[in-house]
């Protein structure tokens, strides 16, 4: 019996291993659409996702929230995300990043009148989902290593017909967190 369990258990674990493979990048695509939708009031649109269960690596090519009316830049672009998730994630059941790249990031704001910004409707969704989360246990999870490179900003004031402009921003950040997951911190 003790022999078969030896067989048995490497081959179960690599069938869902392999399940993973197939079937994650699929449901982070529709739950990050539907939590964009949700939370930020506008869509979300993935390029290509791929998972790897073996390292539990997740990256997110060409990510875009739209922009405030059809044919206008998007408010939010990145060009590649990458999350390295601890294997202790799946056993505290909460999400653990060892490592986060965000490569290419691109924020687009603009002043549209007097006290009146293109991303208003963003806001009020999210003061929305605040209320309505108050009295919720806050969220668990850990974020280690994040970095940020080649990211950029546009600020358009629409009133003054003036834009403002940031490149090349790179940005490091080694811990960032709801609850404390002790995690090898990377220079």
């Amino acid at each position: 019996r003790s022999a078969t369990s030896l067989l048995v258990t490497p081959f179960v674990i690599a069938l869902l291993w392999s399940a993973a493979w197939f079937y994650m990048p699929p449901i982070v695509a529709a739950q990050a659409k539907d939590a964009a939708k949700s939370i930020l009031g506008r869509e979300l649109t993935l390029g290509r996702v791929t998972f790897q269960p073996w390292t539990l690596e997740l990256t997110i090519d060409d990510a875009a929230v739209a922009g405030p009316a059809a044919g206008t830049p998007p408010l939010f672009a990145a060009k590649r995300v990458h999350a390295d998730v601890a294997i202790t994630s799946l056993f505290r059941l909460a999400p653990i990043v060892d490592a986060l790249e965000v490569d290419a990031p691109m924020v687009r704001v603009a002043r549209v009148a007097d006290g009146r910004y293109d991303v208003d409707d963003v806001v009020e969704h999210i003061a929305a989902f605040i209320a309505a989360s108050a009295g919720k246990p806050p969220a668990r999870y850990a974020v280690h290593n994040i970095v940020v490179r080649d990211g950029g900003a546009d600020f358009v004031d629409q009133p003054l017909a003036t834009r403002h402009q940031l490149r090349a921003l790179a940005l490091g950040r080694q811990r960032a967190e709801e609850r404390y997951a002790e995690r090898e911190i990377r220079d």
